[in-house]
């Protein structure tokens, strides 16, 4: 048989196997009756994974009824490969190089932008960008150089 927890309390599946079968057409029955992805669900008897390829002979199972359990595989963070980092390339694989820092204009729009916006929030990207344009032009040297 083959044990499961699920939203409803345990579910129990009957199953008969030879000693000599592999597990992996149980597992694949199994996963899909239940609507469950192989790769999420974890096998086990007597606490210890099995595999596709392991049979009740090679797990010593004894007697006519052999329990299984059915646990929701634990994802190793490390090996998900959603949260492995791409590294940024070009479409010929070469790696771009590092960034140049922000210039003084930059510098000033980044922090005058924000408080242009609260001040007069009606104003779309681009009438912003103008205003803040007209104001650096308007700016003196010495207006400039904190930048």
């Amino acid at each position: 048989q083959v044990a499961a927890a699920g939203a409803n309390g345990e579910q129990v599946t009957n199953f008969k196997l030879k000693m000599t079968t592999s597990f992996g057409k149980l597992m694949n029955r199994w996963c899909s009756y239940n609507g469950v992805p192989q790769a999420s669900a974890c096998f086990q008897f007597q606490e210890k994974e099995i595999s596709e390829t392991d049979t009740l002979l090679s797990i010593g199972a004894q007697g006519p009824s052999v329990s299984i359990r059915v646990v929701p595989r634990q994802i190793d963070a490390a090996k998900n490969p959603r949260n492995l980092k791409r590294k940024s390339q070009t479409s010929d694989g070469a790696v771009p190089a590092a960034k140049r820092a922000a210039n003084a204009y930059q510098l000033f729009t980044k922090e005058r932008r924000q408080s242009l916006a609260t001040e007069q929030p009606d104003l779309k990207f681009g009438e912003v960008t103008k205003i803040l344009s007209a104001e650096w032009k308007a700016m003196g040297e010495d207006e400039r150089r904190p930048y």
